[in-house]
Order: C-alpha cells, then sequence, then structure tokens
C-alpha cells in the first residue's frame, strides 16, 4: 500500500512540476552539468515563479534522491538567494530546503530574513498547507505564499546547492550556483 502511495504521489508530483499557474512570471534556465564532483549535489536546472498567491523554486540535480535518505548531514542543503530590494546589496531572504534529524529525518523548507535570520515561514515534507517542499526523483521544490518574502512586486532569484560531505563543517564542501553569473533577471507579479 505504502508503495503504491508513493508511486502515485511521486507521479502526480510530476506532473505539478511541469506547469506554472495560470498568470504567473517564470524564470527558468539551465546549468552545466559536472562543474561540482558530486552528482547529488550538482544543480542542471533552475526555475523560479512568481505568482499571484505563491512563489515556486525549483532545481534539478544530475542525481536525485530523496534528502532523507541521501544527504550527507544537516549542513547539506539548496538554498535560494531572494533579492527584493534591488538597490540594496545581497539578497533580503533565503529559502532553503534542509533535513532536520530528532525522532525521524525530515525534510524542510524554510524562509528566513537574510537581516536578522528571522523565520518568515515553514514547510515540512509530506505535511499539507500554504507553503509546501517536495522531492521526486531529481527535482526538489519549495513553494510558499508571496507574504513570506515580504510581497514584492519583483524579487530574483538564485539557486545554490550546498553539498557538505564530511561531518557538518569539516572537510570538502562543494557549492553549484544556477544561474552561475549571479541572480536571475527581476520576476514580475502577474498583470
Amino acid at each position: 500500500m505504502r508503495r503504491l502511495f508513493l508511486a502515485v504521489s511521486t507521479g502526480l508530483l510530476a506532473i505539478l512540476l511541469l506547469a506554472p499557474p495560470a498568470g504567473a512570471e517564470e524564470v527558468q534556465g539551465n546549468d552545466p552539468p559536472g562543474d561540482v564532483p558530486v552528482a547529488r549535489g550538482d544543480l542542471t536546472f533552475f526555475g523560479a515563479i512568481h505568482g499571484p498567491a505563491r512563489v515556486d523554486l525549483r532545481v534539478r540535480t544530475l542525481m536525485g534522491g530523496n534528502p532523507e535518505n541521501v544527504w550527507p548531514n544537516r549542513a547539506t542543503r539548496i538554498r535560494w538567494r531572494l533579492d527584493t530590494v534591488f538597490a540594496a546589496p545581497g539578497p533580503e531572504y533565503y529559502a532553503d530546503i534542509v533535513i532536520a534529524t530528532g525522532v525521524d529525518t525530515v525534510m524542510f523548507g524554510k524562509v528566513r530574513r537574510v537581516s536578522d535570520n528571522h523565520l518568515m515561514c515553514s514547510a515540512q515534507n509530506h505535511v499539507p498547507g500554504d507553503n509546501t517542499v517536495a522531492q521526486a526523483s531529481n527535482v526538489y521544490r519549495f513553494r510558499f505564499l508571496r507574504g513570506c518574502i515580504g510581497a514584492p512586486l519583483r524579487f530574483r532569484a538564485r539557486a545554490t546547492f550546498i553539498w557538505d560531505g564530511g561531518r557538518p563543517n569539516v572537510g570538502p564542501v562543494f557549492t553549484d550556483f544556477a544561474p552561475d553569473g549571479g541572480p536571475t533577471a527581476p520576476i514580475g507579479t502577474p498583470a
């Protein structure tokens, strides 16, 4: 029964990952494979959608896997840098996909304001709500309400996969950016 549920939910998730919602503006692109030595941490695609109600961030890696099972530690993460005030340096928000360990290891999505590290919103894998985080094969998605980043008219985005292969903060750390050259062009709200 569990396998059937996983197969059906994975199929539905794959279909949902293909199309942006009506009236949304999207920026997407490819990142060259093989630019970091860890296939699971090698970004090959990024997409950011600014919809009327939600922001939808997606990345694809060269090799996938459920983070709860294959990411080596809690320092490994997918981090989106979200710039909402273009005149100020640096991003105003981080949107992270991370794992947390307690009774179980679970995948979380967290949006934090950079200036004070304040948690603006979060999501947990397999838990329904306004904000969702999910993974299917080698695609990772974090979808959250626009208010989590102040409901801006426009934002710029840049995905980063930070792969920490050793004990957290000890040993080699590999980082892949998408797009490589800096954040995306501004992504506006729908007209």
